[in-house]
Parts: structure tokens; sequence; C-alpha cells
């Protein structure tokens, strides 16, 4: 690999696995400094396959009414369900970059985190602190955390949640992996899941002749960081701030600065 100040990333290329759909502009950060982005979806987003029906979703019950949605896909597969809701209700998000999908939804956005883009740094909102028969519709995906809805709930509000899509392992032919890992000699991955970090192992476990757990890891956060050490990579996993495109791009040029200062 070289390097050089206007092309930080030239001679690297970066194994990406965010899902198709969202991967286009870490891709093009990296092009832009020079680098090669190769696009390996390790986690698919589809819609739940049964839309929600008028009685699932409860009638309001209290004086205030909120709607939060977890992340951009819960913006792009339950916005439509926002006109099902009162006139009234008030719409939250998880991050800047969910609260600015909304908004280009034409979704006025009450308030998202400054600083952060998890439930914790939502949940310190003074409006979400007493919530007295308050009812909340979390738009969120199949499974994940509860913490969130556990948190709600013992504030006193009505929690529903709206698990209007689902992640899934995208299916992939041998070839299709080979030509994309054993003949692109990747030099990095990119990771912002642990759900992905496991599809990626499963997807590449397939390959005798590729050892995914040679590659330096661009983790998402320390918890993805944690399962990457404990997956048997053999690098440390370099640690971005978040999950966000342009906190993962900070990561990984910190990453190629420290390998370029070692060689």
């Amino acid at each position: 690999m070289t390097t050089n100040d206007h092309h930080p990333l030239s001679g690297t290329t970066v194994l990406v696995t965010r899902p198709a759909h969202l991967a286009e502009h870490f891709c093009q950060l990296v092009a832009d400094a020079g680098g090669r982005a190769v696009s390996l979806p390790a986690i698919d987003i589809v819609p739940t396959e049964t839309p929600y029906a008028d009685d699932a979703i409860p009638a309001a019950r209290g004086d205030r009414k909120f709607a939060i949605f977890i992340s951009r896909n819960a913006v792009d597969y339950g916005k439509a369900l926002l006109s099902r809701l009162p006139d009234d209700t008030i719409c939250l998000a998880v991050g800047s970059r969910t609260a600015a999908q909304l908004e280009e939804a034409g979704i006025d956005v009450a308030f998202h985190p400054d600083h952060g883009f998890t439930s914790e740094d939502l949940l310190e909102w003074p409006e979400l602190l007493v919530l007295d028969d308050a009812d909340v519709f979390i738009f969120c995906g199949e499974g994940g955390r509860s913490h969130l809805a556990d948190e709600l709930t013992a504030r006193g509000a009505n929690v529903t949640r709206l698990e209007v899509y689902r992640r899934c392992k995208p299916e992939i032919a041998i070839a299709e992996l080979e030509e994309k890992l054993v003949e692109a000699h990747p030099d990095v991955v990119s990771v912002t899941s642990v759900e992905t970090l496991r599809n990626f192992l499963a997807m590449t476990d397939r390959l005798p002749d590729f050892d995914a757990r040679a590659l330096p890891v661009i983790a998402g956060s320390p918890r993805i960081g944690e399962a990457v050490v404990e997956a048997g990579f053999r690098a440390e996993p370099w640690i971005a701030a978040d999950p966000t495109d342009d906190a993962m791009f900070r990561a990984l040029l910190e990453w190629r600065r420290n390998e370029t200062s070692r060689q």
C-alpha cells in the first residue's frame, strides 16, 4: 500500500459490508480519497412480510403522543404508517442521519440528539423523563435491543413497537465471493454491526483460499470491536467513534496513517 497527502487511501482496497442501499456514500468517500471500495453487503434489510393491519396499531390513550424512529431503515419502511397515527404525534429520531431522512420526507423532527446516536442519548431529552400515560410508537426492526421500550415503559408510557423491517444474511454465489474477495485482495474491512460481522464470517468461511480473520477491521463501536476479538481476528480492531459514514471514514484514515507510520 502507498499513500500521499492528496489521496491518503491511495493503494488501499476497502471491503464495505454495509447494506447495498446504504453503502454508496461511504464508498464515494473512499474513492475520493484515492482508495478502492469493494461493496460486499453482509446484511440485507427487507420490509416485514405482513403489513400492519388497522387494528395492529392501538388507539392513542394519552394526551401526548410520540413516534420514535430508530434508524434510517425505520424511516424507509415505516414512514407510511405515520398517517395512521394522531395528527399531533411528535416525531423523534435516534441520530442526526435518521432525522435528516425524516425531514427529507417532509416530516418535522422535534428532537434528535446533537451528540450521540443511541437510545440512551435520546432518553436524556427532558420531554421524555416523565411520560405518565403518554403514547410512544417505536419504529424499528424485528428483534434488537428492548432497552428503549423498557425504559419508556418504566417512565409511564404506553409503548408500541412497530417492527417495520427485518435483517437477513444475503445469498451470494461462491463465484461472486471469490471475485470480490480472493481477486480483489482487500486490505481492510469496515463493519457497522455485530450481526454484519457474523454474516460476513459465515459468508467468507465458505472460501478455502480467503482468510477473513487476517484482515484488519474498522469497527463501528466498542461492542463490535469486542466481537471482532472474540471471533479470532488477528489484528486489533480500529474503533470508530460511531457507525456513521463520516466517523467510519475518519477511523479508516487514522488506521491508514498508523499503518503507514509502521512501514
